[in-house]
């Protein structure tokens, strides 16, 4: 919904939740964006994604010997 109306409305970004506003689920500009983080592959909405989509979850790495 909120990617619906930011489009309408003519505003461009990724629409997520915006960590320097409380977290408000917001179109989030572009240049704000920075990425550098570590994915949680662990994280309910991204395996709850998975199971929606019918893919496995991914397995854990093992360690070099």
């Amino acid at each position: 919904r909120v990617a619906v109306e930011s489009a309408l409305k003519g505003v461009s970004g990724v629409v997520g939740p915006d960590e320097d506003k409380h977290s408000e689920i917001r179109a989030c500009e572009f240049p704000r964006i920075k990425g550098g983080k570590p994915f949680n592959v662990r994280k309910g909405s991204f395996r709850k994604l998975l199971d929606e989509i019918g893919q496995p979850y991914p397995r854990k790495k093992r360690s070099a010997e």
